[in-house]
């Protein structure tokens, strides 16, 4: 590529000038628009380059020009064309600043500023399929580098990547996530080759604005990233903050190969399985191997042990600390890295039980990153566990809102109307998650616990072990030994002591890797079976191992056998959530 763009036909001419067909061949014949063709012939093939037709607009759609332009494209035609929001009407209008589809003669809307876009992960076409993990971080990378363009709002990450491998139209996507424009694309990666292509549509029709093909070496993907995101400010005509020739795309580090080992690890990560986050932590290291100055490649390290400790699938004091360590030296190289502040209030929440420290880190990250659904929902943890109940729902609900289809954040709605023991209205939400969701197993676990707080006991075996098999994040994320347990609990309450200890018969000694369990959750299971010391000595067992499961102390209800315990009161204040 020669670095200019090409529009190809009088559609993309059209498109990009906001106008109709038949007004651009008139522009043509009478205002002397850059058009170019193939020969000769009245049938010939039209193109155009995208710096021509902004220097024609700049020197001829200016005073009496721009009046005669507009009386050829006036009030009283059907064809549709893009109209422009924004305050300086008389001139933006001219130039056609791409907003939405209206007929001439409708009333122009108020003044918009903000566009929405989804950045799909890119299909990987490689013959060997093997750059799948490519695919994502380069929408990984453009969600990044365009979400800090002012006037442009991109869809979070993880609802942008609900879609990935879903047969949907443009028309779906833009109604699911409130965007209008979407930017999708595919990845080949053969030898020494790489090609990328990338495509700008409308959600409202489908209505291909640009496509791009980039081939390059694969050293290239940087600069062919940065291309891409140029395109789409280029083509949405919002405003670069900063130095404008500065690179929109900044991957945290110049090598290459650091980056891709990076993305595999992130790729590894999103599975959130026990296999894929130990394999994942490989990949990160390799990568600050190649790179020690990759903040993000720590933040990555402190992200996975996070999860293998929240997960249960290892216990906390051989997760945590090392996430912490791996935190402290991610904000070390960058203190304006969210997610390393995000990671590090997870830490002083479920482990040190710093809760003013945990606030103080989440609040950071989300002053970074203000519209990242994932830092709103670890405060509404946060606030839950300390009894703020009114705080955490409608922190939780926002984290909704800025990621709609983050399965894990929907489903949480209702687990913390459930720890307020609004039971209807947690009840409601879960189901509504369910119909969107039939297989999201986290709704399992939430149903299960709240069917069995309301002695709905039947309905909360229904969603035991079996359920899990086929849940939508598979048997990745679920600790069986766990779901075992949970089980167990829900015999115990319902008085079927026998099937309970059956169940629990040497579970509270299994800690292998994969499959370790809470012990506060068994503490729980023991409450209810009638047997306290038991339960007690596992609490104090929970507490010495910093057991994350200890913060729920205050709020879930499958404690409340063990409430009017002195030694409960005692534990809540050793923790921190009693004074």
């Amino acid at each position: 590529m020669d670095g200019r763009r090409i529009l190809d036909g009088w559609k993309s001419i059209s498109a990009y000038l906001g106008r109709s067909g038949r007004t651009c061949r008139k522009w043509e014949q009478e205002l002397g628009l850059p058009v170019h063709r193939l020969d000769d012939s009245a049938s010939a093939h039209v193109f155009a380059y995208a710096d021509e037709l902004e220097r024609w607009k700049e020197d001829k759609l200016q005073g009496e020009t721009g009046q005669k332009v507009r009386r050829l494209s006036g009030p009283g035609r059907k064809t549709r064309v893009w109209l422009i929001a924004a305050s300086l009407v008389t001139v933006l209008a001219v130039i056609g600043i791409l907003v939405r589809p209206t007929k001439l003669g409708e009333k122009s809307p108020g003044p918009q500023t903000v566009k929405r876009i989804v950045i799909l992960p890119f299909v990987d076409l490689s013959p060997d399929k093997a750059q799948e993990h490519l695919g994502d971080g380069i929408a990984d990378i453009l969600i990044n580098a365009l979400h800090r363009v002012e006037g442009l709002r991109t869809a979070a990450r993880t609802s942008a990547f609900y879609f990935k491998g879903k047969d949907v139209t443009p028309k779906e996507i833009g109604r699911k996530l409130n965007v209008e424009w979407i930017l999708e694309g595919s990845v080949q990666v053969s030898e020494n080759r790489m090609r990328v292509v990338a495509s700008l549509l409308s959600a409202a029709d489908g209505f291909q604005l640009w496509t791009e093909r980039y081939d390059r070496d694969p050293v290239d993907i940087f600069a062919v990233e940065d291309e891409i995101a140029r395109m789409v400010v280029d083509s949405l005509k919002v405003k670069i903050m900063g130095e404008k020739k500065a690179p929109l795309v900044k991957p945290g580090t110049a090598n290459r190969e650091a980056y891709n080992l990076y993305s595999q690890g992130r790729y590894l990560w999103s599975k959130r399985g026990f296999n894929d986050l130990l394999n994942a932590i490989e990949f990160f290291k390799r990568a600050i191997d190649l790179d020690p100055r990759f903040a993000l490649g720590y933040a990555g390290l402190s992200d996975a042990y996070s999860v293998l400790g929240a997960n249960c699938s290892l216990p906390a004091h051989e997760t945590f600390p090392k996430s912490l360590d791996y935190a402290v030296k991610a904000l070390e190289i960058d203190d304006q890295l969210a997610e390393a502040h995000s990671a590090l209030g997870s830490v002083k929440l479920s482990y040190e039980w710093d809760f003013a420290g945990a606030e103080k880190e989440i609040k950071r990250a989300m002053d970074i990153e203000p519209e990242d659904g994932n830092y709103h929902a670890r405060y509404a943890i946060l606030l839950s566990n300390l009894g703020k109940h009114e705080d955490a729902i409608k922190e939780i609900k926002l984290a909704r809102d800025l990621d709609p289809l983050n399965l894990r954040i929907r489903a949480n709605v209702g687990n913390y109307l459930y720890f307020a023991r609004r039971y209807t209205e947690a009840e409601q939400e879960l189901k509504r998650e369910l119909e969107f969701e039939p297989e999201n197993c986290i709704v399992y676990v939430d149903l299960q616990k709240l069917y069995a707080a309301m002695d709905r006991y039947e309905e909360a075996l229904e969603f035991g072990a079996p359920k899990h098999s086929n849940c939508a994040f598979g048997n990745q994320t679920m600790n069986i030994e766990l779901v075992n347990a949970r089980q167990a609990f829900v015999y115990a309450r319902m008085g079927n002591t026998e099937e309970a200890r059956k169940i629990l018969r040497g579970r509270e000694y299994i800690s292998g890797p994969g499959e370790f369990i809470s012990r506060a959750y068994l503490a729980a299971t023991y409450g209810f079976l009638g047997e306290t010391d038991k339960a007690f000595r596992l609490l104090e067992k929970a507490y010495e191992e910093r057991d994350s499961r200890m913060v729920h102390l205050k709020v879930d209800p499958r404690f409340d056998s063990l409430r009017s315990d002195p030694r409960f009161g005692d534990l809540l204040r050793r923790v921190g959530l009693e004074k």
